[in-house]
């Protein structure tokens, strides 16, 4: 049994990758391009706890204990050691102040990212305007 749920399984594919990271004032977002399609923004906001940014090379290992022998670009990781991790360090508090702390990973051929989050991402359709 996998541990982990496939996130926007009905409006992402396997196509999305990972554009850009934007951190700022506070909120974080998520930047995914697609080879046919328009961007979408994963929009974390202020829920975000906790980010890892790493390079999927040196994380071949994680990823196949995380049960991620397939691709899908967003997911979220049940039983997470990161979270259990992050909240060992925090001395109890993170899990202290919110019982709903969840793990989600973003990943493609290049990177991966693990985001500790109180609530899942808003899911947001742009054009290829260069702001976002």
């Amino acid at each position: 049994m996998k541990n982990l749920i496939e996130i926007g399984k009905n409006i992402l594919d396997k196509k999305n990758y990972f554009l850009d990271l934007i951190h700022k004032n506070g909120r974080l977002k998520i930047i995914l391009g697609h080879m046919k399609k328009n961007k979408t923004i994963l929009d974390f906001g202020k829920s975000y706890v906790d980010y890892r940014f790493s390079r999927e090379l040196y994380r071949i290992n994680d990823l196949k204990l995380d049960g991620l022998t397939d691709y899908w670009p967003v997911v979220e990781i049940l039983d997470s050691k990161y979270l259990k991790k992050i909240n060992e360090e925090s001395c109890g508090l993170i899990f202290s102040v919110d019982k709903n702390v969840r793990h989600f990973l973003i990943y493609d051929d290049d990177y991966v990212i693990d985001i500790i989050s109180t609530d899942a991402p808003k899911i947001i359709f742009k054009n290829n305007n260069p702001k976002v």
